[in-house]
């Protein structure tokens, strides 16, 4: 049997035109004797894009709703009596109070600049931050280490554990024990992926949280947080850093997604994501070396500020003993800080051959020609490079790395 259902929702004239306006993206006075229902849809929407409102109120209302909504697109406010308001709580839903959304242009000057969330990697607060990978690179390695630096100087952060919480106990128990810790109350798991595409259950997550006042949320990964939407559609993107930016705006928190890499290198799916980003970190992985890159020609981004250079970090196994159970996981360690043997005698045969390659060219070679010329990865070359110039065996002019006497030296003095 096919019956029709009707739709439950009535909204008066000065509700329509004011759902009318906000869709196309234009403001409405303060107090107008408006419903919950409208509302809240008004709020939702102001979260969003001005090109996804129709379409996202649609799918709130539906078809008949809409097109009451749409007669008042062009019409002036409608006449009414003074009525007294609904029983309405505007009151911030999290704690958060709204912010004006109007400055003078002579005001500009005395907002505060954006700020790091932390001083060991180039991410922002109240800003949306991608670290970008390939599977298995240790992307997760790096958000759990990112999440407890800032947890341990005060910061509180919720991470969403999308792939699910298993192997998170060990790592996090290494990396407390690596570190001399006992507790840290700052971090808290969110045990399960939030799709980000339905606005009810973003509301109930928002909803769960918000008491903790969290500065910093972490969404790993960000398709386990888009179920059932297309990461190539601009559409589907589009609502996804629009969820994004609900969360930073209604909770005053930063966000890091973390996303994977496509077949082409780059950040997977629409190039939404990565236009709306603030910071961008790109990783790249060599065995258990992992370097970290913020600029732009290596698939990093930094909005706000000049980019960072490259990070190198070196995985290095690491246990410990906690209630009587032994966990078996990996710490990272700031790559010129490793003085394991076997570690260094890996590095200084790749600084001999980068020595003896550009040991023959007067002006100097360029990073990718080392590269292309020793087939060794071009993060590893970074790392080689940095220390050898620090320690003198090399010099640079314009991006181009000579071979010093000392670096001549340590080449015939080979045994």
């Amino acid at each position: 049997m096919n019956s029709q259902k009707k739709n439950p929702l009535k909204f008066s004239d000065i509700e329509l035109w004011a759902l009318a306006r906000v869709m196309n993206g234009q403001t409405i006075p303060e107090e107008l004797p408006i419903g919950e229902v409208a509302y809240r849809l008004i709020r939702d929407m102001e979260f969003i894009g001005i090109e996804w409102r129709a379409i996202t109120l649609t799918q709130k209302v539906g078809d008949e709703i809409i097109s009451q909504v749409q007669a008042y697109t062009r019409a002036s406010m409608p006449i009414h009596s003074v009525l007294p308001l609904p029983n309405v709580d505007r009151a911030p839903a999290y704690g958060v109070p709204p912010r004006p959304h109007l400055i003078y242009a002579d005001d500009l000057k005395s907002l505060p600049p954006p700020k790091y969330a932390l001083g060991e990697y180039p991410i922002y607060q109240q800003c949306l931050n991608a670290l970008v990978g390939p599977s298995g690179a240790g992307k997760s390695f790096i958000a759990l280490d990112m999440a407890g630096r800032m947890a341990i100087q005060g910061a509180r952060v919720v991470y969403i554990a999308g792939e699910g919480l298993f192997g998170y106990s060990a790592r996090w128990e290494v990396w407390k024990a690596f570190r001399g810790m006992r507790s840290c109350p700052n971090l808290q798991f969110f045990d399960e992926p939030v799709n980000f595409m339905e606005s009810g259950e973003l509301e109930r997550f928002m909803e769960e949280i918000a008491p903790r006042k969290p500065q910093m949320i972490i969404v790993d990964t960000v398709g386990r947080c888009m179920v059932g939407a297309d990461e190539n559609s601009t559409r589907d993107m589009g609502l996804f850093v629009g969820a994004c930016d609900k969360l930073i705006h209604t909770l005053g928190a930063g966000v890091l997604a973390i996303h994977h890499t496509g077949k082409d290198g780059k950040m997977r799916g629409n190039t939404s994501l990565f236009g709306a980003c603030d910071s961008v970190l790109f990783l790249r992985r060599d065995e258990q070396d992992i370097t970290i890159f913020n600029s732009l020609d290596m698939g990093g981004k930094n909005k706000n500020n000049q980019e960072a250079d490259p990070i190198h970090l070196t995985l290095l196994p690491h246990n410990t003993q906690t209630d009587g159970k032994l966990f078996e996981s990996a710490v990272l360690v700031d790559s010129y800080k490793v003085t394991a043997d076997a570690m260094q005698s890996q590095l200084k045969a790749r600084e001999m051959t980068i020595l003896e390659t550009i040991e023959g060219y007067e002006t100097g070679l360029k990073i990718e020609a080392i590269s292309d010329a020793t087939q060794i990865p071009t993060p590893s070359i970074y790392r080689a490079i940095r220390k050898m110039k620090k320690e003198n065996y090399i010099t640079d002019v314009d991006e181009r790395y000579c071979i010093t006497q000392k670096g001549r030296d340590a080449l015939f003095n080979q045994e």
